[in-house]
């Protein structure tokens, strides 16, 4: 009776497993691959029960094999997890952080969807108003910069990292790190992200300069700072309507920033010339919101 028991108890949760998620599909580097349902996985081993098409059940006990023979794992998904991941710039922060958790041992194994969710959350808790949360933020962009097995994924978290400095006042930090991913690609698109955002960093460190120094004009010390600062980032404001004006957003973001830092500087003019810029090249976009990446 008692062995009936179990067995009622175990084949009731690996039905409702199955009833909410789809199947795990472990690829062998000999060619075969196992629908299963990942009970364990580690860098050395794998434990899983593999399933029963004739039958729609699992079968038991779970087996184990080393993960020298694995080529890559196709992970299924739990109940509502596919819808979810297909709007993620609006999803709830704490599930954000749940999945977070709970799959951060699967970021740098191929075909995970780790990173999608680090990227997310870390995005999520940047919009915030703590700096606990920036703070936290930032550690999750370094952990997908280092471990992330997609290398798109490690350059998003690249310039989240860009990004969480700026929003924590590292901007000294942030102008380093920027300068040296410039100089580490040729991707017109993720240069001029980074450009970007290394021109945002100097804006405000423009900010704090003059603010902290009102007759900067007068200071022989600091006016030649100021002056770096202001054509810097300027430079980099404009880059893409300059040399990639076929990058619409970018070329359009690039204007009103520039025009910001004109506006900031008093220089009216060029501050015109700016929107005059934006209202006849591109009049489509001139009154939309770009989206900050």
């Amino acid at each position: 009776m008692k062995k009936i028991l179990i067995a009622a108890v175990i084949l009731s949760g690996v039905l409702s497993a199955r009833e909410g998620s789809t199947l795990d599909v472990v690829h062998l580097k000999d060619g075969r691959f196992l629908k299963c349902q990942i009970k364990a996985v580690t860098d050395h081993i794998l434990t899983y029960t593999p399933y029963l098409p004739s039958g729609g059940t699992w079968a038991a006990p779970a087996i184990t094999i080393r993960m020298e023979g694995v080529d890559y794992i196709d992970f299924g998904f739990a109940r509502g997890e596919e819808a979810f991941l297909q709007d993620l710039d609006h999803a709830d922060v704490d599930r954000l952080k749940r999945i977070w958790s709970d799959q951060y041992g699967n970021l740098h194994r191929p075909r995970s969807r780790t990173a999608k969710y680090g990227l997310a959350y870390a995005k999520a808790l940047l919009k915030k108003q703590r700096e606990f949360d920036w703070r936290t933020a930032l550690d999750v962009f370094d952990r997908i910069q280092q471990r992330a097995w997609r290398e798109a994924d490690r350059t998003a978290a690249r310039q989240g990292r860009l990004q969480a400095l700026i929003r924590l006042g590292r901007l000294d930090e942030a102008s380093r790190d920027a300068r040296v991913y410039a100089r580490n690609t040729e991707d017109p698109g993720i240069l001029i992200e980074v450009k970007y955002l290394q021109a945002k960093v100097e804006f405000a460190q423009l900010q704090k300069l003059v603010e902290e120094n009102p007759k900067w004009k007068e200071d022989d010390e600091i006016r030649p700072r100021r002056n770096e600062l202001y054509n810097s980032s300027i430079d980099q404001f404009l880059w893409p309507f300059l040399f990639h004006g076929t990058y619409k957003e970018a070329s359009v973001r690039g204007l009103m920033s520039a025009a910001e830092v004109y506006h900031f500087s008093g220089e009216t003019d060029l501050e015109k010339a700016c929107l005059e810029d934006l209202k006849h090249l591109y009049p489509n976009q001139a009154n939309q919101p770009t989206k900050e990446k």
